[in-house]
């Protein structure tokens, strides 16, 4: 049939062919549409998009031909009805044709002329794929919203569950709202298993923006209850990734997710796998039985032949998170983790140039940063109040604090230090106003050693920290999830659905200024979890906020304050190095720090016991 196809005179036919072959998924659709395309003068604006659709629909990834229907499409961009224009804009979306070619341009012009002319399912079409490409046109989205308003009941379920998600990745909140308000009109007992997946995974991800979509997951969850059967291994790892972000797995809907995960586990892809362990242990509903069959499948998963690549970093990277806070242990499932990821490190540590020392002057001014450990492979440096960690959010043109990241590449030929997609090498992040101790990555193989060792809980970080008030030494353990908006860089903040966050606390000492009458505590912490400014709104959320933080304490207590930098230092790191034995460094407060807590008095014999107990060990190493 394809040789006869070659060979007809009728490019209808050849067409018609392509939509035959897209319907069975066939390899054959790819070899018709490079011989149609051969002869793309010749060709209709329908049968254009005929054939763009046929072609993304068998996903295909022959650049050539990708780009011979990016000329076809934008050749005819003006001569498409509304219809075929929202074909051939999602068949673009779907071939990752770039959002700044010609032909992507000319669509989104396109759209904006015709977009009275549309349908509720080419609306819908074309806000998926300008979403799909990051191409925000709010005069297409604003139409997408009037025709919902005007003509709901006419969106098919899979044009609403397309339009919710365009909306959610794009953080186009109106569009969210109006969506969620006709989806809890009209139900979801029309929805297929992996729309309700996706609407699922949309909920999960407003929550910040649009509160409105909580009341969507009862429905969901009945839906999911009356439905688990019919869900693939992807919407089921969708329903618990969403329903366990959102703090909403309750116990009879995570028991039938998890008997079908048993069931279905060996039809998870590495991804999959992952979000659905994550979800069970951030969720905590999960029994051991789930855990040993994700632990196997990620098993197989890793041992399949293939190009080792960084696309799986994240994943095993959440599997480790998860089974650490499941206090799930297992030695194999370790050791073939810490394999894949030392290849993965060591196939970019061959991939990347040496790169030459930075010159940039004032960056080894006397009160900078210093390097206190300097193994083969790893370091830990010193970072002073007043320096960021790294530049990886900063603008080009802004002036902000020195980088600690720029200090190491000034001393440093390993290219991990300018390195922005590796976080500069470093290995967490401390505050601006904080001061204390960071680890670092030297070459790209110990980067991913010991992220797998903070995953699996074996770097530990110990704080210093004086607060106000006299915390109870009965306040142990903090375990309130946190939220940052990094859109607009608002304080974290404790929320429901929030990430998991966990602190551990020792009161060691009650502390008084003897002139103001003001009480403080001096407390070392140490933390699970690495949330941005965790420890801050931990004890902020207590009413205990920290000494100095201008961004969590009230501007009255701040304007008091015996200092205005954080009372916040790093004191202690440990973790193993390429031999797997383990180091521990100590840095001791720094001169600022030391002077504020010398101008305080201890409450009683015990405090005063608790702090020169602290301060004593420095005085050993």
């Amino acid at each position: 049939m394809l040789a006869r196809a070659h060979s007809m005179e009728e490019l209808p036919a050849l067409v018609a062919l392509s939509w035959h072959f897209a319907k069975q998924a066939s390899k054959h659709c790819e070899a018709i549409g490079r011989e149609a395309f051969r002869r793309s003068t010749e060709l209709s604006p329908k049968a254009v998009s005929q054939l763009s659709w046929s072609l993304a629909s068998c996903r295909i990834q022959d650049s050539l031909l990708i780009h011979d229907v990016a000329l076809s499409i934008e050749f005819h961009a003006a001569r498409f009805e509304a219809r075929d224009l929202a074909t051939v804009t999602w068949a673009v979306a779907t071939l990752l044709v770039s959002a700044k070619s010609r032909s992507w341009r000319k669509i989104q012009l396109q759209a904006r002329k015709k977009i009275n002319c549309c349908s509720t399912r080419d609306l819908s079409m074309m806000t998926w794929a300008f979403s799909k490409c990051k191409q925000v046109d709010k005069s297409v989205f604003d139409a997408a919203i009037g025709l919902l308003a005007d003509m709901a009941p006419q969106f098919r379920p899979q044009g609403l569950t397309n339009l919710c998600w365009a909306f959610v990745t794009t953080r186009f909140t109106t569009g969210v709202e109006e969506t969620t308000k006709e989806i809890l009109r009209r139900g979801i007992s029309e929805f297929s298993p992996q729309a309700i997946s996706i609407l699922a995974w949309c909920s999960a991800t407003a929550l910040q923006s649009s509160p409105l979509v909580m009341r969507a997951f009862p429905l969901l969850e009945q839906a999911g209850q009356n439905r688990i059967r019919e869900f693939s291994a992807q919407g089921l790892s969708n329903m618990s990734w969403a329903f366990s972000s959102a703090t909403m797995l309750s116990a009879p809907f995570a028991g039938k997710l998890g008997e079908q995960v048993l069931k279905r586990v060996g039809e998870f892809a590495l991804q999959e796998a992952s979000n659905t362990c994550w979800a069970f242990a951030a969720s905590q509903r999960a029994e051991a039985t789930i855990f040993i069959a994700l632990s196997n499948r990620l098993q197989r998963l890793l041992q399949m032949s293939g190009k080792e690549t960084e696309r799986a970093e994240l994943e095993v990277r959440a599997f480790a998170w998860a089974f650490n806070t499941a206090s799930f242990h297992d030695n194999k499932l370790e050791s073939c983790i810490k394999t894949r990821l030392l290849r993965i490190g060591q196939v970019v540590d061959q991939s990347m140039p040496m790169q030459p020392p930075l010159r940039e002057a004032g960056l080894d001014r006397p009160a900078g940063p210093a390097i206190l450990l300097d193994l083969s492979d790893r370091l830990v440096v010193r970072k002073p109040c007043g320096w960021e960690t790294h530049k990886a959010d900063r603008p080009i043109d802004f002036k902000a604090a020195p980088a600690l990241s720029d200090f190491l590449s000034t001393y440093q030929t390993s290219p991990i230090f300018q390195d922005k997609n590796h976080q500069f090498g470093m290995m967490h992040r401390l505050d601006v106003p904080n001061s204390g101790l960071v680890l670092a990555a030297r070459s790209y193989a110990a980067y991913y050693d010991l992220i797998l060792q903070m995953n699996l809980g074996k770097v530990r970080r110990h704080y210093i920290a004086l607060c106000h008030g006299w915390l109870p030494r009965s306040y142990c353990e903090i375990t309130a999830p946190l939220l940052w908006d990094q859109a607009n860089a608002a304080p974290s903040r404790i929320c429901q659905y929030g990430k998991p966050a966990r602190s551990f606390l020792e009161v060691l000492s009650y502390l008084v200024d003897g002139q103001q009458g003001v009480t403080y505590t001096l407390v070392e912490i140490t933390i699970q979890t690495g949330r941005r400014h965790q420890i801050r709104s931990h004890l902020a959320f207590m009413g205990h906020p920290l000494v100095g933080d201008a961004k969590y304490a009230s501007a009255a207590t701040f304007q008091r304050d015996l200092l205005h930098r954080n009372f916040l230092h790093r004191f202690l790191i440990s973790f193993l190095d390429n031999e797997s034995q383990p180091v521990e460094v100590l840095d001791a407060l720094p001169r600022d720090l030391q002077h504020a807590l010398a101008s305080l008095e201890a409450k009683d014999n015990e405090s005063a016991r608790g702090m020169h107990c602290w301060l004593d060990q420095f005085k050993k190493s």
